[in-house]
């Protein structure tokens, strides 16, 4: 079988392997994913510690997250 115009065999984009069919993470974009993993990781880490330290305060910050509270 031979490539097409853009050297990718028929059924398969340009932006998969041949060898899989799994899409080559982009640098950037994962180097984005692990900074909103580790925002979002500090952040609940973060609220358990309050939850813990300071109950009634780390509540009334859920609620104004949520839109629950004032």
């Amino acid at each position: 079988m031979r490539p097409l115009n853009n050297g990718c065999y028929r059924g398969e984009s340009p932006g998969y392997s041949h060898g899989s069919r799994t899409r080559e993470p982009d640098g950037e974009m994962n180097e984005q994913v692990k900074k909103v993993f580790w925002a979002l990781f500090v952040a609940m880490a973060g609220l358990v510690l309050a939850q813990v330290i300071y109950p009634v305060t780390a509540q009334q910050v859920v609620g104004i997250i949520t839109g629950m509270g004032v």
